[in-house]
C-alpha cells in the first residue's frame, strides 16, 4: 500500500482567466493522488495567476499555492531560489513543471536540492503539450544547438519527460532527451463537462442568430496560424459560393480566441471564454485544422459533445481519432481539402446523430481525463514506488 504523505508540487506560468482543461486535469490528478493516500497538491504560479478566480477553488480544496517570479523578467538563479524555498517548505516528492518556461529554473533548483537533501530530494518531471511546427530534423543549427543544451545536457537531471501524446514523447526524445526517460501519457478530456446538451444548444444558437437549419462550424483560434484559422477563412470563401448557388445550406463559422482583423474573412471571432462546452453543444461541426498539435483538446471535447469534426493529420492528433468515422481527415496546411471535408460532412447530415454518439463513446473509453490522471499517477509511482502505489490497471504508454 502507498505510504501516506506523497505530494506533487506543480510549477507553471499558466495564468488564463479560466481554469480550462489544464487546471481541470491537475485537479483530477490531485484527486487520484489523494485516493492513493497522498497529501493535497501544491502549485507554484505567477502573481497574475493568483488573481484568477480558479485560485480560490484550489485553495478551498486544500491546495498549497506559492508565488513565483515571472520567468521572462528574472534570471534562472533567482527563480530557482523561489522553487527551492517552496520545495523545502512544502516537501514534495515530485516537482512537475508544465509548458517549458520554468524548465531550466526547476533544473537548477533540483540540483541545489540534491546537494542539500541527497536521496530525499524530489524527482523532476518536465511536461510538454505543444508540438513543434516543423520536424526536429528540419530545425536550423541554432535551434538544434539550443535543444542539445537543454534536452541533452540539462535533461540529464530530469527524471521523466512527458508528452501529451506518444508522438510528442518521441519528439522530445528526438530533441535530445534520454529516450528511456521520455514517456507519452495521452492527455484526457473532461467527459462530465463536455457532453450533449439540447437546452444549451438552443440557447446559444439563438444568441448567435443561428437557426436549426443553418450549420454552425466551431474552431479554436487562439493561436491563429498554428491552429489553421487562415485555412478555415479560405475554405469558408469556397463554401459561401456553394451557399449562394443553393448547393449548400447557410454555414456559419465561429472561432474562439481568434484575432479580430482582416484575416478572418467571414469567420466570426468569439472571445476566449469559460463557456467552451456550451459552444461545443451548440455547434454542428468542429474544425481542427492545426499545422502542428500536441493533443487536440478542442477536438476531443467536440467528440465528447457528440459533434462530428474535420481534423488535420498532424502526427500527435492522429492518435485521438484514427479510424473514427465521425472525424474526416484532411492533409496539413490544405484549405481546399478542408472545404471538401466540410462538404462531405454536410452531405452526411442525416448521420450526424449516429456518428456523434460513436465519437463520444470513443473519447469516454480512450481519452477520459480520469484515465489520464491514473496514468500520470502511475508514472509517479514508477519514480517513487516506496512512496506511491501504482493503479491496478495501468494504461501508461512508453515511447516506442
Amino acid at each position: 500500500m502507498a505510504t501516506n504523505g506523497f505530494r506533487v508540487m506543480h510549477v507553471t506560468d499558466y495564468a488564463s482567466a479560466y481554469e480550462g482543461a489544464f487546471i481541470r486535469q491537475l485537479r483530477m490528478l490531485d484527486e487520484e493522488v489523494r485516493s492513493r493516500g497522498g497529501r493535497p497538491s501544491a502549485l507554484c504560479l505567477t502573481a497574475r495567476a493568483l488573481d484568477r478566480p480558479w485560485r480560490e477553488v484550489l485553495e478551498a480544496d486544500g491546495w498549497e499555492l506559492r508565488e513565483l517570479p515571472e520567468g521572462a523578467t528574472r534570471g534562472q538563479g533567482f527563480v530557482a531560489s523561489s522553487i527551492v524555498e517552496a520545495a523545502r517548505e512544502l516537501r514534495p516528492d515530485v516537482i512537475h513543471v508544465h509548458f517549458g518556461t520554468y524548465d531550466l529554473s526547476a533544473r537548477t533548483a533540483i540540483r541545489r536540492l540534491r546537494r542539500q537533501l541527497g536521496a530525499n530530494a524530489p524527482r523532476l518531471v518536465w511536461h510538454y503539450r505543444t508540438a513543434l511546427e516543423e520536424p526536429v530534423a528540419e530545425r536550423g543549427p541554432l535551434r538544434r544547438a539550443k535543444d542539445h543544451l537543454k534536452f541533452t545536457r540539462a535533461g540529464r537531471d530530469v527524471d521523466l519527460f512527458v508528452g501529451v501524446t506518444r508522438a510528442l514523447g518521441r519528439e522530445v526524445a528526438d530533441r535530445g532527451a534520454p529516450a528511456d526517460r521520455c514517456r507519452g501519457i495521452v492527455a484526457g478530456c473532461d467527459t462530465d463537462t463536455f457532453r450533449r446538451d439540447v437546452a444549451t444548444r438552443r440557447r446559444v444558437r439563438d444568441e448567435l442568430g443561428v437557426s436549426e437549419e443553418d450549420i454552425l462550424v466551431l474552431h479554436m483560434g487562439w493561436s491563429w496560424h498554428r491552429k489553421g484559422g487562415d485555412l478555415l477563412a479560405e475554405a469558408m470563401r469556397s463554401l459561401e459560393a456553394g451557399t449562394a448557388s443553393g448547393d449548400l445550406p447557410r454555414i456559419v463559422a465561429c472561432s474562439i480566441g481568434a484575432p479580430e482583423d482582416a484575416l478572418l474573412g467571414s469567420v466570426r471571432a468569439l472571445p476566449i471564454t469559460d463557456r467552451v462546452h456550451e459552444f461545443h453543444a451548440a455547434a454542428d461541426i468542429f474544425v481542427s485544422a492545426s499545422r502542428s498539435e500536441g493533443f487536440g483538446n478542442g477536438l476531443v471535447e467536440a467528440m465528447a459533445s457528440e459533434r462530428v469534426a474535420v481534423a488535420a493529420a498532424a502526427e500527435g492528433q492522429l492518435e485521438t481519432f484514427a479510424g473514427i468515422e465521425g472525424v474526416v481527415t484532411m492533409p496539413v496546411d490544405d484549405a481546399p481539402a478542408l472545404a471538401r471535408a466540410l462538404r462531405t460532412l454536410v452531405a452526411r447530415r442525416s448521420e450526424w446523430g449516429r456518428l456523434g454518439v460513436a465519437n463520444r463513446r470513443h473519447v469516454v473509453e480512450r481519452h477520459s481525463m480520469r484515465r489520464w490522471a491514473a496514468d500520470m499517477a502511475d508514472a509517479y509511482a514508477e519514480l517513487l514506488p516506496a512512496r506511491l502505489a501504482p493503479h491496478l490497471e495501468s494504461t501508461t504508454s512508453e515511447v516506442a
